[in-house]
């Protein structure tokens, strides 16, 4: 009779663990790097009320960003080594609640007026990518 009460025990704060992270706010990580093309130089940070952001460098020396929490109002801002600024709010998916990875892959190349973001949908690889453009700032 012990160990069915505990096991009870154990479902209601498993139960209420659960409700709890579902009424959270949606908690996903969204990892960000630049393609293998993009020139050496470029600097990228986040910026994320809601959430925490890591940063760090890949082996080429290329930005990589990790945010992890609420989306919500997230941004990344990459400056290009001639020193233009681009931006491009956080896509927030509200699908999962738990926890969803996302990847994105920033793409600018020399010369050009314009960066574009692609998401990966669902972290299938395979699938084809979602595309944002970052806005240019003056």
């Amino acid at each position: 009779m012990r160990w069915i009460g505990m096991a009870l025990l154990a479902l209601a704060a498993m139960t209420m663990v659960l409700g709890d992270a579902l009424a959270a706010s949606p908690r996903t990580s969204f990892g960000f790097r630049l393609d293998l093309l993009t020139p050496a130089g470029m600097s990228c940070a986040a910026d994320a009320p809601g959430a925490s952001v890591r940063q760090g460098r890949d082996l080429l020396g290329r930005p990589l960003l990790n945010v992890t929490g609420d989306l919500t109002g997230a941004a990344i801002t990459c400056t290009t080594p001639q020193g233009a600024r681009f931006t491009t709010p956080l896509p927030v998916d509200t699908r999962d609640r738990l926890a969803a990875q996302v990847d994105a892959v920033g793409v600018w190349r020399a010369g050009s007026d314009r960066m574009g973001l692609l998401i990966n949908p669902d972290g299938d690889r395979f699938a084809t990518p979602e595309t944002h453009r970052f806005t240019r700032l003056p």
